[in-house]
């Protein structure tokens, strides 16, 4: 169990690194509008290749593209795994800093819908 959690944060780790970076920020959105070779997202955010292949290394490596080889020509696409994992996982912050996640849910790793406020009942005289 304890491999499945590191192996998780791990892969979240390399997710939100390459989130942090605008150029990295910027290619997602160039892929996610369609797939583009390596050279075409050099010239819509202003970089040599080779510096957006390492953007494109570290975007790969996180999950967030995928890159498919025809010729000489790199397709870059998005890759929906890990941005599925980034967005669950901010979900779920969310519905913890909320006060919605029911704590033996929590345990289990799984989420319950919010339970509806408790009735107060009058006391009688």
């Amino acid at each position: 169990m304890s491999g499945d959690i590191d192996a998780l944060e791990e892969a979240l780790d390399l997710i939100f690194q390459a989130l942090a970076d605008e150029r990295r920020r910027a290619i997602l959105r160039l892929v996610a509008e369609k797939p583009r070779t390596v050279t075409e997202l050099g010239r819509h955010v202003d970089a040599s290749t080779a510096g957006v292949s390492k953007h494109v290394r570290s975007l790969r490596a996180a999950r967030l593209v995928a890159v498919a080889r025809e010729g000489r020509f790199h397709w870059c696409r998005l890759d929906q795994e890990g941005l599925e994992l980034a967005v669950t996982t901010l979900r779920d912050l969310r519905r913890r800093a909320r006060g919605t996640v029911d704590p033996l849910d929590a345990f289990f790793g799984r989420h319950a819908a919010p339970l509806p406020p408790a009735r107060r009942t009058r006391r009688r005289p």
